[in-house]
This record gives C-alpha cells, sequence and structure tokens, in this order.
C-alpha cells in the first residue's frame, strides 16, 4: 500500500471517530443523560429542624478553597477533592454529594416544569430537578455564581442529607 493512502486512510478514521463522538455528545446533550422523575421542591423542603439540631453536634465542615464555598456534612461521608470539585461519598448507603466550579457549568436541558429558582447562601440559585439515566435515582442540581470569585458553583444530590448540605454553605 502507498504511504499517502496509507495517511489518507488514517485521516479518514481520525475524523470518523470524531463524527461519531459529536453524535453521540448530541444524543447525551438532547436528555438521555438525564430522564424525568418527579422529586421534592428544594425551595420549600428544608430539612426539619430537629433534624439538624440532633446532628448537628456531629457534622464536620468542609471547605472547598477554590470554589469559595464551606458546609457541614456527616462524618459518615468520605471526602474526595481536587482542584475544582470534590464528592462526598456514605460508604454504607452510597448516597452522594458532589460539589463543581468552573467558570461555565453546562446546564441539565430540562423543560421549565423541572426547574426552580431559590436562594442559597444569600445568592440567587436555579435547582434542576431529574433523575440518573443509569438508575433512575433522584438527583437535583443546583448551581448559583459566586459573588466573589466569579465561578459558577454546582451541587449535585438528593434527600436529607443533600438538603442539609445546602442549608449549612456559606460563601467565602
Amino acid at each position: 500500500m502507498a504511504k499517502t493512502t496509507a495517511i489518507l486512510i488514517i485521516i479518514l478514521a481520525i475524523i470518523a471517530a470524531l463524527v461519531t463522538g459529536i453524535q453521540i455528545g448530541r444524543k447525551v446533550g438532547s436528555g438521555s443523560l438525564f430522564t424525568s422523575s418527579p422529586t421534592p421542591d428544594l425551595t420549600s423542603q428544608a430539612p426539619s429542624p430537629s433534624v439538624i439540631a440532633s446532628a448537628s453536634a456531629q457534622l464536620q465542615t468542609f471547605t472547598h478553597k477554590e470554589c469559595g464555598v464551606q458546609f457541614q456534612y456527616d462524618p459518615a461521608y468520605q471526602v474526595s477533592q481536587s482542584s475544582n470539585s470534590a464528592i462526598l461519598v456514605n460508604g454504607t448507603t452510597g448516597d452522594q454529594v458532589s460539589l463543581a466550579c468552573a467558570a461555565e457549568i453546562p446546564l441539565p436541558p430540562l423543560p421549565p416544569e423541572k426547574i426552580d429558582e431559590a436562594t442559597v447562601a444569600g445568592q440567587a440559585a436555579t435547582i434542576y430537578h431529574d433523575a440518573s439515566a443509569k438508575d433512575g435515582t433522584p438527583i437535583d442540581v443546583v448551581i448559583f455564581d459566586h459573588p466573589v470569585k466569579g465561578l459558577k458553583v454546582a451541587l449535585l444530590g438528593f434527600g436529607e442529607v443533600f438538603q442539609q448540605t445546602l442549608t449549612s454553605i456559606k460563601i467565602q
């Protein structure tokens, strides 16, 4: 086979891989990553004071300096942190709370009835109610602008522990 023919085949293979990747990205962006499932409204459903009071003595404080946020979490969660994200995982239940910050964060492609407005740490926030495409587990994505760092901050999770995290978050 001639050298130019081999180079042409390699270039065509690369182009085919790129086109396939773009098509997969379009499918993910069009909603296959997120499926709709009714979830509770975070703006109207805060953890009860008794839950916070009983757990507050045991809670630990997590600070992510690059994202400029601080919040309390249950010590049953293990924390893994990188420069622009963190994940808290409960090894027993598998529950997770994720944090990410960046100049731009892609928004979940959801209909308006799955999107709410709220206030988190004194900042206007948008809440996207969704479910995992993998297993249908409910998930809420809360995104707000950091007033000092100029970053968007996203918290992902669901349930009582996630709501407790949201109520304890402070901007640094």
